[in-house]
């Protein structure tokens, strides 16, 4: 083997290596937390509205004929049992316990209710089990306080965190990318880059739910119907499911450049926003936009936040220092004078 190749293999050891035990502040993580839990609140209710088959006793956890389906009631309380945990972990108070009770619970309700069709809350137990075991609780968060008063540290330098090792945000983040590249990949067939399947989710969009209201509040009727026309014409549903893909092909990849990062950051957000409007798709949209968080430079947001709690105050100045500073001006005065 030679040194070009043996230094190449090296070179991506190191950077394999440094990727995943690299260490960073924590605030980043710590404030998708609290983002997380609120989304996860959205989605338990969300759940609850399109529960059936634990209900109904027509399906529950495959393979294992010892648990039978609930009842209605119990299903109602296994529901509300999850607010409380959810709400403890967006304090980040006793977060790992908590995440381990969302996932017994939510595990329960995803097998027994079937929604292993649903991207949705699979993708929200996925990322509850990495947040499981990531530091997510050491700032904005009960704990931290805690710990200041117990170790006697300044209130706000603790609330933003401390170093630790980001490999479960790496996790977070890689987990993500593969949510964009498999909806991507799905998305490489002629049913939906006709435009049809896009044509469907978006047939009459400014006239159904919330966006509908937003839409209708906003502009008026004739032109609703032109751009609806426009919209849901076969050309422009065409373009739009090319640059679906494309976008959910290029943004796992800008995602990771600090020069891309910003315009994957904005267009990631419309994105979404678009979906919210054009589907009404509010939680998953709300969770995905807060992953973003985890792509920043961990320690840019919180050396702004420092520079605005912490302002450089005037050095003190003793009276020693005075009193030399007094005598070198007396100094510079004398040689003045006698000079004039």
């Amino acid at each position: 083997m030679t040194r070009t190749k043996k230094f190449c293999i090296r070179k991506f050891i190191e950077t394999w290596e440094g990727f995943w035990s690299s260490h960073g502040s924590t605030f980043n993580l710590s404030l998708f937390r609290i983002l997380f839990a609120i989304c996860l609140f959205l989605e338990v209710s969300r759940t609850f509205n399109v529960s059936v088959f634990a209900i109904e006793g027509d399906f529950h956890l495959p393979y294992l004929d010892l648990f039978p389906p609930v009842s209605a009631k119990t299903y109602e309380w296994i529901h509300d049992l999850q607010y409380p945990f959810i709400l403890l972990l967006g304090l980040g108070l006793f977060s790992r316990f908590s995440c381990s009770a969302l996932l017994v619970l939510q595990g329960y309700i995803f097998f027994a209710d079937r929604l292993n069709f649903h991207n949705h809350p699979y993708f929200f137990l996925l990322v509850l089990f990495l947040v499981l075991f990531s530091p997510a609780d050491d700032a904005l968060s009960i704990k931290s306080i805690f710990r200041a008063l117990k170790n006697r540290q300044p209130m706000t330098a603790s609330l933003l965190g401390s170093q630790q090792p980001l490999t479960f945000q790496r996790l977070i983040q890689v987990q993500v990318c593969i949510v964009y590249l498999y909806a991507a990949f799905h998305k490489l067939n002629f049913g939906y880059l006709s435009g049809l399947i896009l044509g469907y989710n978006l047939v009459e969009f400014s006239s159904i739910g919330r966006p509908g209201i937003v839409f209708k509040a906003l502009f008026p009727d004739p032109f609703l119907t032109s751009m609806e026309n426009f919209v849901l014409s076969e050309q422009t549903l065409m373009a739009l499911s090319a640059l679906t893909v494309v976008f959910e092909l290029g943004l796992p990849l800008a995602l990771w450049f600090r020069k891309t990062r910003p315009i994957a950051i904005i267009l990631g957000i419309g994105f979404h926003l678009g979906i919210f409007f054009g589907m009404d798709i509010l939680i998953f949209s709300l969770a995905m936009i807060a992953t973003y968080l985890l792509f920043l430079d961990p320690e840019t947001l919180v050396a702004r936040l420092r520079s605005i709690m912490f302002r450089e105050q005037p050095e003190r100045v003793g009276k020693s220092e005075i009193q030399r500073d007094g005598k070198r001006q007396e100094r510079r005065k004398r040689r003045a004078s006698t000079k004039g």
